[in-house]
């Protein structure tokens, strides 16, 4: 018997012609189902164990409540995962160091997930930082002997050294910032390029006419509170959060305390909501580069020079410090 022709098939078999489009039907229906107002499955589970390794944006990530490290526990807490912290960061450490207390600082507390951040240093010490040939050596190590522990590698990319994208140290990180990229990539590790969110930020800031320099940074390497807000998220998204989880867990850090502190011949003190710290910095850093506590203390310093009666070393001074703070964000609706 001759075998049909493709038309006879066509026409016995009307549904081979229909497959492709019932299998895209379908396919579209499942990303609807999955879309953005759906929970999405976090890739971290409550009880597991974060190990976070790096240098100072971590150690500090973790020490100051508004810390990156601080703010991604909150952030999966608020979204029904209950993990545990395990803090490794150490200020100054370069790719070298970190792969030399690995063991103890990391494999030895057994976690699930390693989230490292590192490059800034290996970078910007100079001289003593470490060459690139030795930092590839160094951060493929500290991936290899960490997934052969079994543990989930997640990748930070380096972010700015001075919010200055054309400096002499940026040109250089981009080198060190690619490889990490496809480290990731190569040995399958999530990755947070938190570096080039960075970059398209600061960007975007000097496009509406904001002079970089303190936007996200207190020094133009370790994050404020905004920067710090920035690299959660992308840790966040990495997980696998998607829009709605990323917004009930920005609502959360926006109530989280942070420290203004500034100096009038005595220092003076308030806590800020990280809410107040954004709406204070986005009323002062159109036009300058300072950080937001210097713009704060300048304010305060021609605030306390219309008051001739005020006596500068009088302990009244912390008292209309808090005082002037209140009306200020009263001022802009943030009380």
């Amino acid at each position: 018997m001759p075998m049909p022709c493709t038309a006879t098939l066509a026409r016995l078999r009307p549904w081979s012609r229909l497959a492709p489009v019932a299998m895209t039907t379908v396919l579209l229906a499942a990303l609807t189902m999955a879309g953005p107002g759906r929970a999405a499955e976090i890739l971290v589970h409550s009880g597991q164990k974060i190990a976070f390794l790096g240098d100072s944006i971590t150690q500090f990530g973790w020490d100051q409540r508004s810390g990156y490290v601080r703010l991604v526990m909150l952030g999966l807490k608020v979204n029904g995962v209950d993990a545990m912290a395990i803090p490794a960061g150490v200020s100054g450490n370069m790719s070298n160091n970190m792969l030399g207390r690995l063991q103890s600082d990391v494999l030895d507390t057994k976690p699930n997930w390693m989230l490292i951040s590192c490059g800034v240093n290996d970078v910007w010490h100079t001289p003593g930082g470490v060459p690139l040939p030795d930092f590839k050596h160094n951060m493929t190590e500290i991936v290899s002997r960490a997934q052969a522990k079994g543990i989930k590698v997640m990748i930070l990319t380096a972010t700015m050294i001075g919010e200055n994208a054309n400096n002499l140290f940026n040109r250089k990180l981009v080198a060190y910032n690619a490889f990490l990229r496809r480290l990731a990539a190569r040995r399958h590790c999530l990755l947070a390029d938190v570096g080039a969110d960075m970059r398209t930020q600061v960007k975007k800031e000097i496009a509406k006419g904001r002079q970089a320099g303190c936007l996200f940074t207190v020094d133009g390497v370790h994050p404020n509170p905004r920067g710090n807000m920035m690299m959660a998220a992308d840790i966040l998204k990495a997980f696998g959060c998607n829009h709605t989880q990323l917004s009930k867990a920005r609502r959360a850090w926006l109530n989280v305390h942070w420290t203004l502190s500034v100096v009038y011949q005595i220092r003076v003190t308030r806590q800020l909501t990280l809410s107040q710290f954004l709406c204070l910095q986005k009323q002062g850093h159109k036009n300058t580069s300072a950080a937001i506590w210097d713009q704060v203390q300048s304010w305060f310093a021609g605030y306390l020079n219309a008051m001739p009666a005020v006596q500068h070393f009088d302990e009244r001074v912390q008292h209309l410090f808090n005082m002037y703070i209140h009306h200020k964000l009263r001022a802009m609706g943030k009380r």
